[in-house]
């Protein structure tokens, strides 16, 4: 089998949208296109085939990524790309964002009454830095009245971190629609290797949850499964709110992507949040819980979404990303962080000073 019919079988066996393919037209007459031409051509033409078939799919998470490395043993490669969401100075690798960078999370407090949020990646391997900061920062948290979280640029990774966040952002109320896997035997083996790895290297926690998700799948192979785990199950969670913050900012871009996009489906649930940009999300979230897949001829590898999230607007946000309740206009985005200061103030003099200069730049 060689890397196009690989990646078809992925496709249609184990992507979570793979059922969805067969009414695509544009994706099933490229299909045929790339079947007829694929084994005559040169491996610079193969490459461009697979990825236009890709690009028909229209969802980011799906991606042909190149391995550096193609004269590694399957075994070894699939150990590289494990061992990157455990020991970061093996290099962090996009596998689990639509888009990454290397920029660490900061927080700060930039007024006597806000506390900034700089989160730009949420790579696995800056969860340490985000649990560092939450603790150094607790009393900040439980007492200033006003938060700005800026995930502009942040193309995703682990979403983990936001069962943290989320207490102090509720006002009492969330509803989650559930997450349903596709149980696929391809899916079993991949998640059972990723338990294997993450209980090699210590996490523990993460050997549990892949462990719980297979269990689940083999009780429904073949078909979808809510794995019995907190946050999968469709329910609705009602707690107190807390008094601080007050009010809260949450700044987007197109670029914010994925499992950002995740804080962003629960902020639209709480009164205290705000959701400000220049322009909607990415619209990257539908599907989640990647899969990386190395094609035959080890020059490549297909990343490509499990599970399917089955959020509570009962839409596709995919299709458009999810709108500001504030759309700012074009201009310096580094206007942005300063705007939202005098919004969460209810400051109207340099709320209309600084929206005059978006214009004016």
């Amino acid at each position: 089998m060689d890397d196009l019919e690989r990646l078809l079988f992925y496709l249609t066996n184990d992507y979570v949208k793979g059922r969805t393919l067969s009414q695509n037209i544009p994706f099933q007459l490229f299909r045929r296109h790339a079947l007829k031409h694929y084994a005559t051509i040169s491996l610079a033409g193969r490459e461009v085939i697979l990825q236009q078939l890709i690009k028909h799919i229209k969802d980011p998470h799906v991606r042909l990524e190149s391995i550096l490395t193609p004269s590694r043993s399957l075994e070894r490669l699939y150990e590289d790309h494990f061992r990157s969401f455990y020991q970061p100075s093996v290099g962090m690798p996009m596998q689990h964002a639509v888009t990454f960078n290397n920029l660490e999370p900061q927080a700060s407090v930039i007024d006597s009454d806000t506390l900034l949020w700089q989160i730009p990646s949420l790579h696995v391997g800056f969860m340490p830095r985000l649990e560092g900061l939450l603790a150094q920062y607790r009393q900040a948290m439980e007492h200033l009245p006003y938060w700005i979280i800026d995930l502009r640029g942040n193309g995703g990774g682990s979403d983990r971190i936001w069962s943290h966040f989320w207490p102090y952002l509720s006002s009492g109320v969330l509803l989650q629609g559930g997450t349903a896997f596709r149980a696929s035997r391809g899916n079993q083996g991949y998640f059972t290797l990723a338990a294997h790895y993450a209980k090699l290297w210590g996490a523990h926690n993460d050997s549990l949850w892949y462990e719980s998700v297979v269990k689940a799948m083999r009780v429904q192979s073949g078909n979808f499964v809510i794995p019995p785990l907190p946050g999968f199950s469709p329910e609705i969670h009602l707690q107190q709110p807390r008094p601080y913050p007050q009010r809260v900012a949450i700044l987007i871009d197109n670029k914010t992507a994925s499992s950002a996009e995740t804080l962003v489906h629960l902020a639209k649930q709480s009164f205290k949040v705000i959701v400000l940009g220049q322009s909607p999300s990415m619209g990257c979230t539908d599907s989640g819980n990647l899969r990386y897949a190395i094609l035959p001829s080890k020059r490549y590898a297909l990343s490509f979404g499990t599970s399917l999230e089955l959020n509570s607007y009962h839409v596709a946000i995919d299709r458009g990303g999810y709108q500001p309740d504030i759309i700012l206009p074009q201009g310096d985005p580094a206007l942005v962080i300063p705007w939202a200061q005098a919004y969460l103030r209810n400051d109207l003099n340099q709320i209309r000073a600084i929206y005059t200069q978006f214009s004016s730049r």
